[in-house]
């Protein structure tokens, strides 16, 4: 059973596009990549 979400919850997924989510070029991740030296985008995010 999964609980009912509160309303800055519902806000923040209006906002996110879970169908092409990995396509986006999000410059806080391009940022943080080159920030750590992470090479691929996989490593970031999984």
């Amino acid at each position: 059973m999964v609980r009912k979400l509160k309303y800055h919850e519902q806000k923040l997924l209006k906002k996110v596009d879970f169908i092409s989510w990995k396509e986006d070029n999000n410059l806080h991740e391009i940022k943080i990549m080159k920030k750590y030296r992470i090479p691929k985008h996989e490593d970031y995010t999984a």
